[in-house]
């Protein structure tokens, strides 16, 4: 009767447990910004069903169409919903497209950047001594460096595209992943947990990757979306100027070079694709801020 009553209070004590965290997820989520998550949701579907959901092929040029305004201005085409540009290409089959680079060079350049800086953030921190001094001095290089211009100077010598984009941002991202995961590390490295995996002669890789690894996870979280923002501009802001990503192949920085020569005549060619740039950069930075603040004991309130 003991047993079978201890065995109630367990089962008793698990449901609230997860009654309890299912109501804390819920309220982390009903607290979230709406309007920042839903634009980079659209994003991100537009990105993944570019070829299903552009009205047209974003490189067929039709000279008849060239500069036609968007279809609720005069002289607008409702075939073509927000305009065309210099060379009759209709302009939101073009945004919708430049998304899919955008975020094409955001997840593999930050993905690269992440794991590299995390790997060596983990070893320098957990082994100290000389392996710790050799990262961070590169570390300490890497992070005085004037990055715009010598990625500038590396782009200029290399043949221009997306992929160079994605090589310069994973070759100059990773050090403050290294520094912030090592921070975190050394004051792990120290806990009881690991002094009694240690005991346990768990191996050293096991203590790295089960035990410390998985406790800077949050701040990399929010380190990660933060970066999509600036790497998302930092894209946009090579192919401005014609180093990254080349015409015909769209992208919001291209369309944005070409859009500054036709400002008073044809508004609409940059002023969209700027919009969905600014939109973007500034979700990512509302929805970085507040998985900080929610991933944060000391700041959340649930």
């Amino acid at each position: 009767m003991t047993a079978m009553s201890s065995n109630t209070n367990e089962t008793s004590l698990s449901a609230g447990t997860q009654t309890r965290k299912a109501h804390q997820l819920l309220t982390f989520i009903r607290r979230g910004p709406t309007i920042p998550a839903l634009i980079i949701i659209t994003v991100i579907l537009c990105a993944i069903f570019a070829p299903y959901l552009a009205p047209h092929d974003p490189q067929k040029i039709d000279p008849k169409a060239r500069l036609t305004p968007p279809a609720w201005s005069e002289g607008g085409s409702g075939k073509y919903l927000l305009g065309t540009d210099s060379t009759g290409r209709d302009l939101l089959s073009r945004i919708i497209y430049g998304a899919r680079v955008s975020l094409i060079v955001a997840v593999i350049g930050i993905s690269i950047s992440a794991t590299l800086g995390t790997i060596l953030g983990l070893t320098s921190g957990f082994f100290g001594g000389i392996t710790d001094m050799f990262i961070m001095r590169i570390v300490d290089v890497m992070m005085s460096l004037p990055v715009l211009f010598l990625a500038l100077a590396f782009a200029s010598v290399i043949p221009s595209g997306m992929y160079i984009i994605i090589l310069i941002v994973a070759f100059f991202g990773w050090s403050h992943y290294t520094r912030i995961t090592r921070g975190e590390v050394l004051s792990l490295k120290e806990r009881d947990f690991v002094a009694l995996a240690r005991v346990a002669q768990a191996s050293q890789k096991r203590i790295m990757l089960k035990h410390i690894l998985p406790n800077p996870t949050n701040t990399l979280t929010v380190l990660v979306t933060l970066d999509v923002g600036g790497v998302i501009m930092f894209e946009a802001a090579f192919s401005f100027i014609g180093f990254g990503v080349q015409p015909p192949t769209p992208s919001w920085g291209n369309i944005l070079s070409e859009g500054q020569n036709y400002l008073t005549t044809a508004w609409w060619i940059a002023t969209f694709p700027g919009l969905a740039l600014m939109a973007m950069v500034f979700s990512c930075n509302f929805i970085g801020d507040w998985l900080r603040d929610a991933l944060d004991p000391k700041l959340r309130q649930l």
